[in-house]
C-alpha cells in the first residue's frame, strides 16, 4: 500500500507520443498540466488497486489557437492494474464535473461517467462515457472543431449522452466512435433559415403575405431541439423541432453523412395552413432546398402551380419586353414563328429554379449572432 503523486507537464511529452495519447486536438501549451493523486493497495507482481483524483489545468482543445476552448477539472478516479497474466489497467470515474471556458467568454459545463479498460501489451483502448454538457455556444465551438463557420449560433445543450469507442490510438478511436443524446440549442440563428426569407417565390408558398411574416422570422429561432444517433460517421437525428415564432414551426428527421451530405424531410408548421413538406438535399455548404411536390395536397399543389405560372408569366415578359424595339419614338415588337429552343430551354430552367433555394453560408462580416448571450451555467 502507499500513496503517489504523479505530475506532467504536457509539453514534455514528445510530438507524436502525444498525438496517440491525447489526440490532434490538444493544442501543446507550457501552462497545461496533469496531476494524478492516490492512495493504491495490493502487490506490484499481481493486481494493484487505487483510488484519488485527477486535476487537469489548462488543457487547451482545438485545432488552432484562433479559435480554442480550455477544460480545467478534478476527477474521481478508481482504477485496478493487473500485472501478471494479460496485463491491464482499468479506469473509473463517476460524478465528474470538467469546466470549459472559450476565446468569447463562453463557459460550460460537462458533468459525466466514464469507464475505460486498457491493453498494457497491445495498447487497445475500449470504453464509454454519459452525462450533460450545457452552456457551450455552438457556433463558438464548431469553429473549435471543425472546419464549419458562421452556419448556426445559440447556446446548446446535450443531456443523457453516451459515448462508445475502442482502439488503439486516437485514429482507430475516432473511426470507432458512437454517441446518441439529445440536442437543444436557444435563441439561436440558422443561416438556411434566414436565406429562406430571401426568396418570395417559395415564401409565398409556405406562408400567406410571406413577405410580412419573413421579415419577422428572418434567421433567428427560440429553439432547436432534436435526438441524435452519431455513427460510422454519419449523424441522425429525428424528432427536429425547431420554434422561430408563433408563425412557423419546422418539424422532421434527416441525416448529416459523413460526406457531409443532407438528407432532410421536414414539415413546415405554419398558423392557418396546412403543413409544408419540404426537403435538403445537397451539402452542408451547398444545400438545396424545395417543396416536396410528391408529398403536397391538392390545395397546396394549385398554390404552387399558381406560383410556378406567376413567375413564369413575368419571365416571359420579360423576354418579350428584351424583343420590343423603339425606332424614332415608335414601339415594333419582332414576331416570330420559329421559336429560340436555347432561351426556351434557359426559361424553363430558371422557372424551376425559383422554386429550389440554395442558399449560401454567411461571410465573417454577416455570420449569424446569438442575440441571448446568457449560458445558465
Amino acid at each position: 500500500s502507499g500513496n503517489e503523486t504523479l505530475a506532467v507537464y504536457i509539453n514534455d511529452i514528445p510530438e507524436a507520443d502525444r498525438k496517440i495519447l491525447l489526440g490532434e486536438l490538444v493544442i501543446n501549451d507550457s501552462k497545461t498540466q496533469i496531476i494524478q493523486k492516490s492512495q493504491f493497495t495490493g502487490d506490484l507482481l499481481g493486481t494493484i488497486r487505487g483510488s484519488g483524483n485527477t486535476e487537469i489545468k489548462n488543457l487547451i482543445l482545438g485545432k488552432s489557437r484562433a479559435h480554442y476552448i480550455t477544460a480545467n477539472s478534478n476527477i474521481p478516479l478508481s482504477y485496478v492494474l493487473r500485472l501478471n497474466q494479460n496485463p491491464n489497467l482499468k479506469l473509473e470515474s463517476k460524478a465528474a464535473i470538467l469546466n470549459l471556458s472559450g476565446t468569447e467568454a463562453m463557459k460550460g459545463k460537462l458533468n459525466f461517467d466514464s469507464y475505460i479498460s486498457y491493453d498494457l501489451d497491445t495498447a487497445f483502448m475500449q470504453g464509454s462515457s454519459h452525462g450533460n454538457l450545457s452552456g457551450l455556444e455552438i457556433q463558438e465551438t464548431l469553429n473549435c472543431f471543425t472546419e464549419f463557420r458562421n452556419l448556426i449560433s445559440g447556446i446548446f445543450e446535450i443531456s443523457d449522452y453516451h459515448i462508445y469507442f475502442q482502439g488503439a490510438n486516437a485514429k482507430q478511436i475516432s473511426k470507432s466512435l458512437k454517441a446518441n443524446g439529445a440536442i437543444e440549442i436557444r435563441d439561436g440563428s440558422l443561416y438556411i433559415l434566414q436565406s429562406i426569407t430571401k426568396y418570395k417565390d417559395l415564401a409565398a408558398i409556405i406562408i400567406k403575405n410571406g413577405d410580412a411574416l419573413t421579415e419577422k422570422i428572418g434567421g433567428q429561432f427560440v429553439s432547436l431541439k432534436t435526438n441524435f444517433n452519431f455513427k460510422e460517421g454519419d449523424l441522425y437525428t429525428d424528432k427536429v423541432a425547431l420554434q422561430t415564432t408563433n408563425y412557423l414551426n419546422i418539424n422532421g428527421a434527416g441525416v448529416v453523412k459523413a460526406s457531409q451530405a443532407l438528407e432532410y424531410d421536414v414539415f413546415m408548421d405554419v398558423t392557418g395552413l396546412r403543413q409544408i413538406p419540404v426537403k435538403i438535399r445537397g451539402t452542408i455548404k451547398k444545400p438545396k432546398i424545395y417543396p416536396d411536390i410528391k408529398a403536397l395536397g391538392q390545395e397546396q399543389t394549385k398554390q404552387l402551380v399558381n406560383t410556378a405560372l406567376g413567375l413564369g408569366l413575368g419571365m416571359l415578359q420579360q423576354y418579350a419586353e428584351q424583343n420590343t424595339k423603339t425606332t424614332n419614338g415608335a414601339t415594333t415588337t419582332s414576331t416570330q414563328t420559329k421559336i429560340d429552343k436555347k432561351k426556351l430551354k434557359d426559361l424553363g430552367n430558371q422557372l424551376l429554379k425559383g422554386l429550389i433555394l440554395e442558399p449560401k453560408p454567411p461571410s465573417a462580416e454577416t455570420a449569424p449572432t446569438t442575440t441571448n448571450t446568457s449560458n445558465g451555467v
